[in-house]
């Protein structure tokens, strides 16, 4: 019989003959207890002094098991809070930044480990994140000021948006899809003033795939960006020759102002040199020819101050003529941020951008599309636009497919420079 399995009469019965640590081990099940062994008069001292050194051991292990077993329950609970916030911060990173990530695990570098691994981003953005990155905007930046100053032989690409609407992350997608090599290279043109220069070589250096990079902070309100570059494609013998210009967002408060303010009169102060809005009359006046993007930002709870500055903007449009001049040779409307669009059923993402700008950009949207007709420029229906996947407002998984888009139109309407023949010739036999 199995001596572990004895009912309390038959423990009782054989005191005597049963071990210690038998014995021991029925109280700690509580079967029996040391005080009804000792009534029967069978259990000696030396048996019973065993028997407590034996139960003090059980006492002790007994004691560590809820000790350890309560150390799992606290491990789990603070295991299940930590899952909890950090599923919160993910499902609501836009209300954070990378160094409100940072000083929230600057004591935790697993847990911030595990966030950045949820997200396939790199721990070392956020660890390294200062918020002070020279981005060499003020570095090269002057554009030129005056009209002989402007590069010649350029295409001039203007981007257009007012503040926040997503320009410069645009144009650090596009720079950096056209900077991967795949298939095109991006060099520096010969000229005398490196505009930009510092500026551009910061924002192609978002890199495709991998674990994400910076995005480029807010533009500066009053400043504008001109960055001439050459482009060429994989298989082609001439490179194209290229200005970005990212326009100022106050363009867009100089244009409310005029209208609101000074009853649609430019102001003399808008036309003094280094004003935000001389430089785009400036680069408006050039002989190069000119490509328009204007950004829009898309939100789910339309903004009604872009809203009304772009209408300020149409009706400025609508009364000046150095905008759409026969030196444009193609307008686009990009819808930035579509990644927010989300689809109702049955209705695709273009499908619900179209209808967004229909209802609340209409009167804008409108006024591009007849301009161009009038001048006969190159126009589409307006687009989406995304630069990928964005955490913490400043981390970013780009995604290179819209970018391909913009960058195709630029190859499709700006052309290489044509050889002058007689030019050549003259070289030639000058040797």
């Amino acid at each position: 019989m199995n001596q572990m399995n004895l009912t309390k009469e038959k423990i009782l019965k054989q005191v005597d003959t049963l071990s210690a640590k038998d014995l021991a081990e029925y109280i700690r099940r509580e079967v029996v207890s040391l005080e009804e062994l000792q009534k029967t008069g069978e259990l000696d001292a030396s048996k019973r002094k065993e028997i407590n050194k034996i139960l003090d051991v059980y006492k002790k292990e007994d004691a560590d098991k809820i000790e350890k077993k309560k150390a799992e329950i606290e491990a789990e609970n603070r295991a299940s809070t930590k899952n909890a916030e950090l599923e919160y911060i993910i499902n609501n990173n836009h209300k954070y930044t990378p160094d409100m990530i940072k000083k929230t695990f600057e004591s935790d570098e697993n847990s911030l480990r595990d966030l950045c691994g949820r997200l396939d981003i790199s721990l070392d953005l956020i660890k390294n994140y200062t918020g002070t990155e020279d981005w060499g905007s003020s570095k090269n930046n002057t554009v030129p000021k005056t009209l002989e100053e402007i590069p010649t032989g350029f295409t001039d690409v203007f981007f257009w948006g007012t503040s926040s609407s997503g320009k410069s992350c645009a144009l650090s997608a596009i720079l950096s899809t056209i900077n991967t090599g795949n298939p095109y290279t991006i060099t520096n043109p010969k000229i005398r003033i490196k505009y930009g220069k510092a500026y551009l070589e910061k924002l192609k250096e978002l890199p495709v795939g991998g674990g994400g990079g910076l995005l480029p902070p807010p533009t500066l309100s009053d400043m504008t960006q001109y960055m001439p570059f050459r482009l060429q494609k994989d298989g082609e013998k001439r490179a194209r020759n290229i200005s970005f210009v990212e326009l100022s967002g106050e363009l867009f408060e100089c244009f409310n102002q005029i209208q609101e303010v000074y009853n649609g009169i430019v102001p003399d102060e808008y036309l003094r040199e280094g004003h935000e809005f001389a430089k785009l009359n400036l680069l408006l006046k050039s002989d190069n020819p000119k490509i328009h993007f204007f950004l829009i930002d898309y939100c789910a709870t339309p903004d009604i101050q872009q809203k009304k500055k772009l209408q300020d903007a149409a009706e400025y449009f609508e009364q000046a003529d150095n905008i759409f001049r026969e030196k444009t040779t193609a307008v686009y409307i990009i819808l930035t941020k579509a990644d927010k669009i989300e689809p109702r059923s049955g209705k695709t993402r273009e499908e619900e951008a179209q209808e967004f700008l229909n209802n609340h950009f209409g009167n804008f949207v409108k006024l591009i599309k007849r301009k161009c007709g009038e001048n006969e420029i190159k126009t589409s229906e307006p687009r989406i636009f995304s630069i990928g996947q964005v955490y913490f407002n400043r981390i970013c998984k780009l995604d290179r497919i819209y970018a391909d888009k913009i960058i195709d139109d630029l190859f499709a309407v700006v052309k290489p420079p044509q050889i002058n023949v007689w030019a050549w010739l003259f070289k030639l036999l000058s040797q």
